[in-house]
Order: C-alpha cells, then sequence, then structure tokens
C-alpha cells in the first residue's frame, strides 16, 4: 500500500506468467486489491509504469500476452532507443552507472578519459544497458583496459559480425537438406543476436515477422 497515491513500475512486464497477467487486469480494472493475510478488498489509487524490452503486440498475437491487459497498459507509450542509437547519450549514461558502481563498492571511480568514452560510443552494445554495466564494474575493477575485452561468449574477430560454422569433414549434404542446415545456423543467430525478439530479427534478416515465424517452426526453431 506504500504506492497509494503514487507510482507503481513494474519491470520486464512481458516476463509475466499468464496467470499473474489475469490478477493484474483485475487489479488495474477494479482498482482494489486485498493486502497479503488479508480479507478485506482495499481501494488504490496510484499510476501504474510498466517497462520490457519485448515485443507485447507480438506476445499477444502468439497467446503469451494478454490483449486486454495489454490495452490498458498501452494508455501512453515512450519507446527507448537501444544504445546503439544513441551513442551520443553514453557518456551521461555512463557517468551515472559508474556513480552508483562506485557507491555500492565504497571506493570512488576513476574518469573516464575521452578515447574510453571514444570506445565505449563505437561499441554495438547488443547486450544493450546490461552490457554497459558489465563493461563498467570491469572498468571499475581493472581499469579502461577492461573496455577493450571482447564480449563475453566471442572472440575479438567475432565481435559485431555474423558467423557461421560449417563442416565438411563427413559426407557431404544433398544441397536442399545443407540450404536448410545454413538457414537454420544463420536464423539462429540473428535471433540470438537479437535476444530472441522475433519482430526484430525479422527486420534484421528483411523478411515479414509473420513469414520469419513460419521459417522458424520450419527449420524446427520455434514450436
Amino acid at each position: 500500500m506504500r504506492a497509494q497515491g503514487g507510482t507503481v513500475f513494474l519491470d520486464e512486464i512481458g516476463e509475466l506468467p499468464v496467470e499473474a497477467q489475469a490478477k493484474l487486469l483485475r487489479v488495474l480494472q477494479e482498482r482494489e486489491v486485498r493486502p497479503l493475510g488479508g480479507e478485506k478488498l482495499v481501494k488504490i489509487d496510484a499510476r501504474v509504469v510498466a517497462a520490457t524490452n519485448r515485443d507485447l503486440a507480438e506476445m499477444a498475437r502468439d497467446g503469451h500476452f494478454r490483449e486486454d491487459l495489454l490495452y490498458r497498459l498501452r494508455v501512453l507509450t515512450v519507446r527507448m532507443p537501444p544504445l546503439r542509437e544513441r551513442s551520443e547519450d553514453i557518456p551521461l549514461i555512463a557517468e551515472h552507472v559508474l556513480e552508483r558502481i562506485s557507491e555500492e563498492r565504497g571506493e570512488p571511480a576513476p574518469p573516464l578519459s575521452r578515447a574510453a568514452l571514444a570506445k565505449l560510443a563505437a561499441r554495438p552494445w547488443r547486450g544493450n544497458v546490461r552490457e554497459l554495466e558489465n563493461v563498467l564494474w570491469r572498468v571499475a575493477l581493472a581499469g579502461e583496459a577492461a573496455i577493450d575485452e571482447p564480449v563475453a561468449g566471442t572472440s575479438e574477430e567475432e565481435e559485431g559480425a555474423l558467423r557461421v560454422k560449417i563442416d565438411l569433414s563427413g559426407e557431404p549434404l544433398p544441397l536442399d537438406e545443407a540450404r536448410v542446415a545454413l538457414d537454420r545456423a544463420y536464423i539462429r543467430l540473428v535471433v540470438e543476436r537479437n535476444q530472441g525478439n522475433i519482430a526484430a530479427a525479422a527486420r534484421a534478416l528483411g523478411v515479414a515477422r509473420p513469414a520469419l515465424s513460419r521459417i522458424l517452426k520450419r527449420i524446427g526453431l520455434r514450436e
């Protein structure tokens, strides 16, 4: 009840289970809750702000997010562009994150040089703000040299590039099977690079989202 007359912030709303979505919808519609352990319903008056990095409209079409809840939440939508689309903001964001890291560590963080800020602005930031936080934690612990370290799970030459490895040591596959194998490997990489966001992967591949969904089912990457 602390949010009475204030604001409730729901982060990662796209991860909310369908059962919990129904309960949240009821709260938004009826504007009342039953406190944990209580028997009486209590009227509430609070603003609800929700955030997600997923395409809720797509999830609603796929049956993973309630459409009626989506319309309840989508009164005013603010799109926050990913870091790669606003590199000019990275110095201010990095300064804020470093201040927070300093508070958590109880030690002052060294200021970033212009060269370090330029390197940060040039990175693709596929992991968005979470990746930036990870890099800045390493900077706080090991200095600016940590910025040049490759992203976990990639080699330096793979950083910023998509690579598909093909094993030709066995018997050659028929051309149709080889094409499916290559498509499967490449599409998997694109989907992973877009953190599982099918709409974003479809844009990167230059196909419509429904078409990509059908392709994913055909090549066995989606049920």
